[in-house]
């Protein structure tokens, strides 16, 4: 996979939410993620915590959320494997208040 994109219409008033990125011989390089309204890219500091591999697998979902815990939030999984099990995988979480985090499990 060296591009790719996902879309969806979103739900409720989220509006459209879409990713987009790129991937080089070391992984993912580039990711960006529109939704409520603004662009997310993730920067160079984020990009390195997915860096080490090479993904061949995405998951894009989200949630209505409460707004004391960030509000609406977009989840996706950046990840590789095969029939026989994912063996790495790495989460990206986008708040609608501008919260990005990535990391290797979900707190």
């Amino acid at each position: 996979m060296d591009s790719f994109e996902a879309s969806s219409r979103g739900i409720g008033d989220s509006g459209p939410v879409t990713m987009s990125g790129k991937q080089d011989e070391s992984g993912l390089s580039k990711l960006t993620i529109t939704a409520f309204g603004k662009r997310f890219d993730l920067d160079t500091g984020h990009l390195a915590r997915i860096h080490g591999f090479h993904a061949n697998g995405l998951q894009l979902s989200y949630e209505a959320g409460y707004d004391e815990l960030g509000g609406r939030t977009i989840y996706i999984v950046v990840s590789k494997g095969f029939t026989s099990g994912v063996i790495d995988k790495r989460y990206v979480v986008v708040t609608e208040h501008g919260a990005v985090r990535v990391s290797d499990k979900l707190d």
